[in-house]
């Protein structure tokens, strides 16, 4: 679901946070060398100041100095030259052709236009345009050739002179770097975000150690959240452990009580034969609350992740052949059938007493709510291990088979203590299987009953 997102921008946070912003800087930009070139295309005419004045009829009388520009090549180096020294940028216009000769410190092209439009200007003027402030013309000859010199200062070559020679590629960069800044925004956002979504998934599973830390380090509102769903998440942990905490001492507390009223019981049935029917009565409801305390220990040390594990690689035959023979003679004493396929060659690493006892739990559990047989099928796929226990029974009703893996959860419809138990069986199963990195799942199969799939590693 999240690569779609990705891939469709205006389902996304990110893609429309980045788009907005993208398009946002894209009309500033393009509104910006609008402005720009509206505002700078005019060139200004004004009068000459006497001491820039001055410093152009200086400059001009050094290049009417033949000798001083023979030490040059030409009159181009010698512009160069002259106006790096002096950091002043040098003009001659060649009335005639319409030529430059420039001396700009780093050969800055030039746009004769303004400066032709001087060509029969009798005095000086200042000249203000993109390029910078010039004062001119003024007349010189160099090797018995007349041109109108221009002296002024340079503006440092900037935005606007190189988008008017490569608008494209100025265009391209702007646009490439507010793209960077809107994309280092967004993800900034964004990314605490999915984090947050990460660990609130991680939760959901079970995992009440998770926390949003990298999220909580921020300063800003998205770290509030972080800290506030740590603060949360602790506090849901402790909750959760108090409550599996007083469950597991609960059920051990109760057993010494009951252990004692099992042992009167054995003494008052030998002493008092004539009560022997109410003693059987409550002994088999002693024996009833015996088991679910243990069920129900056992229950809480998986959930508190103290289940001591204790896995060892084994074949599946070895696993599931003791469990296909005891299950065989029960379904052959119910006049019922239990039919078992699975392949060979397959290793496990398990804790066998535990995955004994989950998949006896299930196994069970399809035996007596079938009607004529119960089918155990296996399959290998990616890794995994699928078992599928179905059985030809009345099924679970749809909205109810996401619940009967909860603890003391028993389907309404024709199920009840006596003959549904105590709602601990497939939950203590469920969890079992959790404890060894699988998963199990419930849903109504083809043969009409309930079918559970316990999906185990295989080594």
């Amino acid at each position: 679901m999240a690569n779609k997102l990705m891939f469709n921008p205006f389902k996304s946070l990110f893609g429309k946070i980045f788009l907005w912003f993208w398009l946002t800087t894209l009309v500033m930009v393009l509104g910006a060398i609008w402005l720009s070139r509206q505002l700078g295309e005019e060139t200004k005419y004004l009068p000459a100041a006497p001491d820039e004045l001055h410093q152009a009829r200086r400059f001009a009388e050094k290049l009417n100095d033949s000798a001083l520009v023979r030490r040059f090549n030409d009159p181009q180096q010698f512009l160069e030259t002259l106006g790096a020294r002096q950091r002043l940028a040098l003009i001659l216009l060649d009335p005639k052709s319409g030529e430059l000769l420039t001396g700009f410190p780093g050969g800055q092209r030039m746009d004769a236009e303004p400066f032709l439009a001087l060509a029969q200007q009798d005095s000086p003027l200042r000249i203000d345009n993109l390029f910078g402030h010039f004062i001119g013309p003024l007349e010189v000859t160099l090797d018995q050739h007349s041109y109108l010199l221009f002296v002024g200062r340079p503006k440092p070559p900037g935005f606007i002179p190189q988008t008017r020679e490569h608008p494209w590629l100025v265009l391209s960069l702007f646009l490439g770097i507010s793209g960077l800044f809107c994309l280092a925004l967004t993800w900034s956002i964004v990314r605490p975000i999915r984090q947050l979504r990460e660990a609130a998934q991680e939760m959901a599973q079970g995992h009440l150690q998770t926390r949003a830390d990298n999220v909580a380090k921020r300063n800003d509102e998205v770290g509030e959240l972080g800290r506030e769903f740590n603060h949360m998440a602790a506090q849901l942990q402790q909750m959760l452990e108090g409550q599996k905490r007083m469950l597991a001492d609960i059920s051990h507390e109760l057993r010494s009580p009951l252990a004692r009223l099992q042992l009167a019981l054995g003494i008052a049935q030998e002493k008092t034969p004539n009560v022997k029917t109410e003693l059987d009565r409550i002994e088999l409801e002693s024996v009833r609350i015996d088991k679910m305390l243990a069920s129900l220990l056992t229950l809480a040390r998986l959930d508190a992740g103290k289940g001591g594990l204790r896995p060892r690689s084994m074949s599946l035959e070895e696993l599931l052949e003791p469990l296909c023979e005891d299950l065989r003679f029960e379904a052959q004493a119910q006049n019922k059938s239990f039919a078992a396929e699975y392949p060979e060659n397959v290793q496990l690493s398990v804790d066998a007493e535990l995955i004994c006892g989950a998949l006896e739990n299930v196994m069970r559990n399809a035996l007596k709510y079938a009607q004529q047989r119960v089918i155990l099928s296996a399959e290998v796929h990616q890794g995994f291990l699928h078992l599928h226990i179905a059985d030809d029974g009345p099924g679970v009703p749809e909205d109810e088979l996401d619940k009967i893996l909860i603890p003391f959860y028993r389907v309404s419809s024709a199920r009840s203590r006596d003959t549904g138990g105590t709602g601990l069986g497939l939950a203590i199963a469920n969890r079992a299987v959790l404890a060894h990195g699988g998963s199990m799942m419930a849903r109504n199969g083809s043969m009409g009953g309930l079918e559970v799939t316990i999906s185990l590693k295989i080594i």
